[in-house]
């Protein structure tokens, strides 16, 4: 899966406000992106930009639409998915600093959610009555959701558990669960 820079064509910092179409990089660019891989021995037989891959997800659940929430450390893709196609915006932010207490971690949560939340109202709130699905590689997931189920008042499937049929070791990081995941659904491919 190939994340857009944050300086890439519609990419916008997480306290701008709109929003604008993703272009899939131009092919050097992305050639540049996966040289070390390739030198280093993988085989890229396809590429899919986050949204490519939450749409993938969605049809691999069963559901004919959602809006998936995306997250990494310091980018998200928020995507509608639909029976008609997919509708994305990408995000970034600077690295968050990690709090010393817990009263300033809970304050933190509540500060980035009221930050990420318009973002999420302009797809998941305007009469859509559809799923709200968050996953991937932030830290603490589930937590850092909490502030988005009471902003958007609204339910908030954080996709921390492996998929029906998998088996999941109990001490398994709900973090790599969410890579696995993705992985599944980009493996799976239009299927």
């Amino acid at each position: 899966m190939l994340w857009p820079e944050p300086n890439d064509a519609g990419v916008v910092a997480l306290d701008a406000r709109g929003r604008s179409a993703v272009a899939l990089p131009k092919a050097r660019v992305i050639r540049d992106r996966l040289a070390p891989l390739v030198r280093g021995g993988a085989n890229v037989r396809e590429i899919l930009l986050p949204h490519e891959a939450a749409a993938r997800l969605v049809r691999l659940a069963g559901w004919s639409s959602a809006c998936v929430l995306m997250m990494e450390p310091t980018a998200a893709c928020v995507a509608v998915i639909a029976p008609q196609g997919a509708e994305a915006t990408y995000l970034h932010w600077s690295p968050l600093t990690p709090a010393a207490t817990e009263s300033a971690r809970l304050l933190d949560r509540y500060q980035f959610a009221a930050r990420l939340a318009p973002h999420l109202g302009v797809f998941a709130v305007q009469g859509r009555a559809m799923r709200v699905v968050v996953c991937g590689r932030f830290p603490d997931l589930r937590s850092a959701m909490v502030p988005i189920v009471e902003e958007l008042d609204r339910e908030v499937d954080v996709l921390d558990a492996g998929l029906v049929g998998d088996a999941e070791p109990a001490d398994a990081d709900p973090d790599e669960i969410c890579g696995r995941q993705l992985a599944w659904a980009a493996a799976a491919g239009g299927a």
